[in-house]
Parts: C-alpha cells; structure tokens; sequence
C-alpha cells in the first residue's frame, strides 16, 4: 500500500481541471437528480445545480493554490505521486463540503443547525462527488498521454537525420573543448574525456556516476562532486541537464518516449531511459532545435 502510495502520478491543473468536474457535477444533478434533487422542480434544480457546480470549481482552484502557496516544496509536479494526489483529492471534498454547508446554513435553504446541515452536506458530497472524479482522472490520463506521445514523437522526428545511427552534427560556429575534466570536488583530478566519449553523470547522493565510452566499451565511474559543478564546466551546446539527477550528451539521444508522467530520452550506449522534468520540457525543445541546426 505505500509502495501505491509513493509511486510517480502526474500532476496536472489545467482548465479541464476545473471545467469537467464542474459540467459533470451540473448534468448528474439535473439528469440523474440523486438522493432528494429528484423532488425539486426542474428550474429549482438547475439553479442548485448551477450553484454547487460553481462552488466546486472555487474549491478546486483553493485547493490547488492553498497547497501551492502553503507546500511548495510538496506541490512540485516532479515530486508528485499517487498519495499527493489523493491527498489533494480529499482536501478539495472537504473545501466542497464545509463551503456548501456555509451556502446553506447562511442562505437559509436548508433548516437546522451548522452541524446538521454539515452532516447532511458530507453524505450528500461523498455520495455525488465519486463519478466527477473518476471522469476527470480517466480524462485528464488519457489527454495527457496524447500529448506527450504526441510531444514524444516531434522530439524523435527532430532527432531523424540522414545519418543511420542519428548522428547530430554540432554547429561550427560553436567552440568545443577537446578534453573535458572531471573532477572531484576538492578539484583532484579524475577523469579526461573527449566530449564524445562522455554519454552522460547520474547524480547519487555525494557522489556522480560518470558514464564514459572507450574503445567501444561503456564504463562508469564514481566521483565525489556535485551535478551542478559539472554543468558549470561542461559546454551547454552539447550537454544538457535534462532532470535534477542527469546531464545527459545530446549528441547521443536516440529517441525521445513518453508516458503519463513525463518524457525519456534514450541514449547511445546507455541501456536506462534518462527522465525529463517537466519544467525542462521548454529548455530541452529549444536544445534539440539548436543541435539540429547544422
């Protein structure tokens, strides 16, 4: 169950965010009018509908915001998983709830005390509130995959040149070093790689897995140093931190896939797939574009 729990979600706020649950919650109360909305005149109904639809969308967007501006370091899209979402779910219900139940109990439309109307709401919320979050899940997953199978392919397509092994040319104009060192971070001496020899470092922990080619034959080596040292030495016209843990050779991707989360890019010579956050997506279309600039 925490396994479940801890597992990579996607995390997506969007317009259909909001719009889907809001619609979906409207048309079940006025079409399928459930537990007492089935008494209520049509005109009656539409304009509580209509209410509770609006409500929802506010609580939505709260809750979304109030976790932002409260958790920051929580919300991040690339931290997100199946428990942060759920999370983000039950919180969004409970706005639902105690925001109905204050529009009831201020507006009179309901008799009873606070409490009473709050328990009615929470039977009523928990009871409709199911199918709009099964829509949106099923619609925001099948969206998202679209388009990042979508993006995944104009990645690859720019990638295809007419090089067999999808070889990308460097531009001229650009200066590259023939040797690059890798150091430790006591600035001792560790590694001299051609620029096309180093396929890519791995961050883990205090320490950089170094991934090297020599003489056809992938190595890796352990360095003690940080991946932001690395990237401040290496040419940014060939290398290119892709994610938080990675800087990978751009010269060597092969193909770009991608999934419900984000997208991954294969490399030459290097048997796992190397993740893209998110926030990289932009940086790394304006990278490929670039190296394909031949």
């Amino acid at each position: 169950m925490i396994a479940l729990l801890k597992k990579p979600h996607p995390f997506i706020f969007n317009v259909f965010s909001i719009v889907v649950p809001c619609i979906s919650t409207f048309l079940i109360i006025v079409i399928l009018a459930p537990l007492q909305f089935q008494e209520l005149a049509l005109v009656t109904r539409l304009f509580i509908a209509f209410i509770i639809a609006i409500v929802v969308g506010v609580c939505i967007v709260g809750s979304v915001s109030l976790y932002r501006w409260l958790l920051p370091a929580f919300s991040k899209p690339d931290t997100w998983t199946v428990g942060k979402e759920l999370a983000l779910i039950f919180t969004t219900i409970f706005f639902i709830m105690l925001v109905l139940s204050v529009v009831l109990y201020v507006s009179g439309f309901t008799a009873g005390s606070f409490i009473e109307i709050l328990l009615k709401t929470t039977g009523f919320t928990l009871g409709i509130s199911l199918f709009p979050i099964i829509i949106l899940v099923l619609f925001e997953q099948y969206r998202h995959q679209r388009l990042q199978v979508k993006k995944a392919a104009e990645f690859t397509k720019m990638l295809t040149t007419e090089n067999e092994q999808l070889r990308l040319k460097i531009p001229e104009q650009t200066q590259i070093p023939e040797i690059i060192a890798i150091t430790s971070e006591k600035n001792e001496l560790a590694l001299q790689l051609a620029p096309d020899e180093l396929i890519c470092i791995k961050s883990e922990g205090n320490y950089l897995e170094v991934y090297f080619l020599k003489e056809g034959v992938v190595h890796k080596k352990l360095v003690r140093n940080r991946l932001k040292n690395m990237e401040a030495i290496l040419p940014g016209s060939v290398f290119f931190r892709c994610h938080n843990s990675y800087i990978i050779n751009g010269k060597l991707i092969v193909t770009v896939t991608g999934n419900a989360r984000n997208l991954e890019l294969s490399l030459r010579g290097f048997k796992a797939s190397v993740p893209v956050s998110r926030g990289k997506t932009k940086e790394i279309t304006s990278f490929l574009t670039k190296l394909g600039k031949a």
